[in-house]
C-alpha cells in the first residue's frame, strides 16, 4: 500500500433480497494510493463503493476511517468526493455553478467560492470556462467539470463509479492518464470502479478482482496479471492460454501425450487435475523444426493484425484446441496455415488448482 491504512472494510455484507451482492469483504487501503475495483457487471463492486459513499448500508461489517466507524454517518458528513458514471451535472447551472455548487452547501463565501473554482479550473486544464453551460462542453470537458466539483470542498478519499464509460476510446485512454496523473499530484486516496481491464492497469496502484460479491486476489497490476491465484482471475484480466492436464509429480503436469515443466511450489499430490495458464506473449513462435521441454506444435489457423500488435492463433490438433500467440517483433511472421513450434520458458507457466 501506498501509505498507513487510512480505510478500513472488515466482513462487509450485503443482499437485495435473495441476491448476495457482497459476502464478507475485508480490504485495507492506504493513504494516497489509488485502488481499483475490477470485476464483471454483477460483481459488487458498486455495491461496495456505494457502502463506503455511505449511499448504502451493509447487513454486517464494519467500514472505518482514519481509526474512526463511520458506518452511521450519513454521506454528506463523510468527507469523501464521488464522481458517478453518469457525472450528474446540473444543467440548469454553468460550469461555476457546477463546481462551486457544494461549496455552496457549505457556506463558503461567494468571493471564496469564485477563487477556488478558478483554481480548480485551472488544475483540470479548463481555465476561462466558468460561464460555459453543460451542453456546451465536449465530453471530456464534462469528465473534468465532474472531477473539479468532486475535489472542490477537498475530500478525504474520492471515489470514481466507472466515470469515464460513456467516452470514446481514444478521450478514455487520455482521460485515463490525466485522472491518475492528477491523482498522484494531489497525492488524494482513491478507489475507482471498473470492468476495464485496460484502465485498471492503466490507473491503479493496486487492483481488487471481484466476482459473484468475493473478493478473488488483491495486488499491483502486474502482479495479479502474471500471477494470477484463481482461473477467474486468469481468465478476467487479459488474454490466456489454458490447458488442462493432471500432476505427474512435484515439478510435471501431464496434458494429453505432453508433459511440461512447471516452476518450484507447491502442486497438488499426484494425479490431481490443474491448469496451467501461459500468457499469449510469453509464447515463442518458430518454423516448427525445434525440440526440447514445453513445446507444442501446431498450425496457423488466423492472424489478427490490431496494428499496436499481432495475435497468432494456432490449432494444437493434438490436442483438441487453439492457442493465441502475440509474437515479438523480432519473431518471424507467419502465413495461415504455417507449420509452426510454440515453446515457453518454465517460468511462464502459472498451475492453478481452481
Amino acid at each position: 500500500m501506498a501509505g498507513e491504512t487510512v480505510l478500513r472494510i472488515e466482513g462487509v455484507e450485503k443482499a437485495f433480497g435473495a441476491v448476495r451482492a457482497l459476502a464478507g469483504v475485508d480490504l485495507e487501503v492506504g493513504e494516497g494510493e489509488l485502488v481499483c475495483f475490477l470485476g464483471p457487471s454483477g460483481c459488487g463492486k458498486t455495491t461496495l463503493l456505494r457502502i463506503i459513499a455511505g449511499l448504502e448500508r451493509a447487513d454486517r461489517g464494519r467500514i472505518r476511517f482514519a481509526g474512526e466507524v463511520i458506518d452511521h454517518r450519513p454521506p454528506h458528513r463523510r468527507g469523501f468526493g464521488m464522481v458517478f458514471q453518469s457525472l450528474a451535472l446540473f444543467p440548469h447551472l454553468d460550469v461555476a455553478g457546477n463546481i462551486a455548487y457544494p461549496l455552496r452547501l457549505r457556506g463558503m463565501p461567494e468571493r471564496d467560492q469564485r477563487a477556488r473554482v478558478r483554481e480548480l479550473l485551472e488544475l483540470v486544464r479548463l481555465p476561462g470556462l466558468e460561464r460555459r453551460r453543460v451542453h456546451e462542453l465536449s465530453g471530456g470537458q464534462r469528465q473534468r467539470v465532474a472531477l473539479a466539483r468532486a475535489l472542490a470542498a477537498e475530500p478525504r478519499l474520492l471515489l470514481l463509479d466507472e466515470p469515464l464509460s460513456a467516452l470514446d476510446a481514444k478521450l478514455r485512454e487520455d482521460m485515463q492518464v490525466e485522472v491518475r496523473l492528477l491523482q498522484q499530484r494531489l497525492g488524494i486516496t482513491t478507489i475507482l470502479v471498473t470492468h476495464d481491464q485496460r484502465e485498471a492497469m492503466t490507473m491503479a496502484d493496486r487492483v481488487v478482482v471481484m466476482n459473484a460479491g468475493r473478493i478473488h486476489q488483491v495486488g499491483p497490476p502486474d502482479a495479479v496479471y502474471r500471477r494470477p491465484q484463481d482461473r477467474f482471475v486468469a481468465a478476467f484480466l487479459g488474454r490466456r492460454n489454458e490447458l488442462e492436464g493432471v500432476v505427474e509429480d512435484a515439478r510435471t503436469v501431464k496434458v494429453g501425450a505432453h508433459r511440461f515443466t512447471v516452476p518450484e511450489g507447491p502442486l497438488p499430490p499426484p494425479g490431481a487435475p490443474v491448469w496451467l495458464v501461459i500468457r499469449p506473449e510469453k509464447v515463442v513462435l518458430s518454423s516448427g523444426g525445434e525440440e526440447g521441454a514445453n513445446l507444442l506444435r501446431g498450425r496457423v489457423v488466423f492472424v489478427r493484425d490490431v496494428g499496436e500488435s499481432v495475435e497468432v492463433f494456432v490449432d494444437c490438433g493434438e490436442l483438441g484446441q487453439q492457442l493465441v500467440v502475440v509474437p515479438s517483433s523480432h519473431q518471424p511472421a507467419l502465413a495461415t496455415g504455417a507449420p509452426v513450434a510454440l515453446r515457453w520458458p518454465e517460468e511462464a507457466i502459472v498451475a492453478l488448482t481452481a
